[in-house]
């Protein structure tokens, strides 16, 4: 198992590129054994369909990230128009004051 540190023939610069993206990698969740293969691997297309593979994986888990949370948008989104049009209290204003109010849920800021 290469990514446990076994002994090769990379140069100390190639090993430390090696261990860096292994790290990558296993931020990216790719699996362990995947992993190994990617770094055993002697043929470029091998490391590419692995990549490829792991890709889809990463915007299938998007994908599903998205639609989450756009139903917890759609649950949330009941509430919004109510605090939106809620009717704005109205101040004293200054002689040569303006009012700019900011978000439709936000309060007016006077300057």
């Amino acid at each position: 198992m290469l990514t446990s540190g076994g002994g090769s023939c990379w140069s100390p610069k190639g090993r430390h590129a090696l261990v860096s993206a292994i790290e990558v990698l296993r931020d990216l969740d790719m699996p362990p054994d995947e992993v190994d293969a990617v770094v055993a691997a002697d043929q470029p297309l091998i490391v590419h369909r692995y990549m490829e593979l792991h890709r889809e994986r990463m915007e299938e888990r998007l994908a599903d990230q998205v639609r989450t949370l756009e139903r917890v948008k759609r649950i949330l989104s009941p509430a919004i128009p109510e605090v939106a049009s809620r009717p704005r209290a109205k101040r004293p204003s200054s002689e040569g004051a303006r009012s700019v109010h900011g978000p439709a849920v936000g309060p007016a800021i006077e300057g």
